[in-house]
């Protein structure tokens, strides 16, 4: 009496759909990193008025979307806007605040220290754990045993 490996295929649709979005988020995440880092790199704090803080609101509150007039050393002030919005963007038209501003982006962002980094480290992290859902699935056997019937 022999035995033969059968595919489970629960198993393996499981471990492409983890693969799949994990990968996803992961790549997004890296991505994400990547991005603030080449911002940061020649990204100077400069003075900007808020032109206008628009906002949306829902059932979960307000997020706000500031447009700047962004004052960079050139002839011309530029109007940018935050590249992500936020509930804690609080300002009034014509208040003067810091930005980050590099000259090489269409948009300027917040200073802050660990929240400019938030978004791709946790979309690494869940992208990761998807990525270990699809290896935990492979490495436990996308097949099993099944004896044979003699």
């Amino acid at each position: 009496m022999g035995s033969r490996r059968r595919i489970v295929w629960p198993t393996v649709a499981g471990a492409l759909f983890s693969l799949a979005i994990g990968g996803s988020f992961f790549a997004f995440g890296v991505w994400q990193v990547w991005t603030t880092q080449n911002f940061l790199n020649d990204a100077q704090e400069v003075r900007a008025t808020v032109i206008e803080n628009g906002e949306s609101c829902d059932d979960d509150g307000c997020t706000y979307w500031p447009t700047l007039s962004v004052d960079a050393g050139s002839d011309q002030p530029q109007e940018m806007r935050t590249q992500f919005g936020s509930s804690m963007y609080q300002t009034s038209d014509g208040q003067t605040i810091d930005v980050l501003y590099n000259p090489a982006y269409s948009y300027v962002r917040m200073p802050g220290g660990e929240e400019l980094w938030l978004l791709g480290l946790a979309a690494i992290f869940f992208g990761g754990l998807g990525l270990l859902i699809c290896a935990v699935a492979v490495w436990s056997g996308l097949t099993e045993r099944v004896k044979d019937d003699d």
